[in-house]
């Protein structure tokens, strides 16, 4: 597959289910695949970290993210990320998938936070799916590359295909 944005090669990459171009770091979901995130506006005045093209307004599991038209990745408030995390984890009907291997490698990326052009952290994430994210403390931003979230959902954890606990103290219906 030729990439839509600049025609060279991609390269498929099996743990994350999409192509990607390694000349201008775009990545392609497998033809007739779709990605859970609805686009509300096609401009959101931000630019990508990775691709520095404009990202598109979206909505995943009722909260605002905002999804890279060109390279997929999310940039998600952190606590709409739980929220997210939470919700797809629990909606998850297919059967779980092993993770591939951390790639450590991953954690020597540097890239700027979209806001404040500040350094973003990069580490392992704390929860399933062996990915590496990227946070920035000042924004409280989350950024996650194509595929990290399907990981992250995917992955095995007693928490999938069931509804979060309701809270003891929460009013009821």
């Amino acid at each position: 597959m030729n990439c839509g944005n600049c025609g060279a090669p991609m390269t498929f990459v099996w743990d994350r289910d999409h192509f990607f171009c390694e000349y201008c770091k775009t990545s392609a979901l497998l033809p007739g695949a779709l990605s859970d995130v609805r686009v509300v506006d096609e401009k959101s005045g931000v630019d990508c970290t990775l691709c520095n093209a404009e990202m598109q307004v979206g909505s995943l599991q009722r909260e605002r993210v905002l999804q890279c038209a060109g390279c997929r990745g999310l940039l998600i408030e952190q606590e709409r990320f739980l929220r997210i995390v939470d919700g797809l984890r629990a909606a998850a009907t297919g059967p779980p998938v092993i993770p591939a291997p951390l790639d450590r490698g991953a954690l020597r990326r540097k890239i700027r936070c979209p806001r404040c052009k500040g350094v973003m952290n990069t580490h392992p994430y704390g929860g399933p799916g062996n990915i590496v994210v990227d946070n920035c403390e000042t924004c409280r931003l989350v950024w996650l590359d194509t595929g990290e979230l399907k990981s992250v959902i995917n992955a095995p954890g007693s928490d999938r295909g069931k509804p979060p606990a309701k809270d003891a103290d929460a009013p009821a219906d």
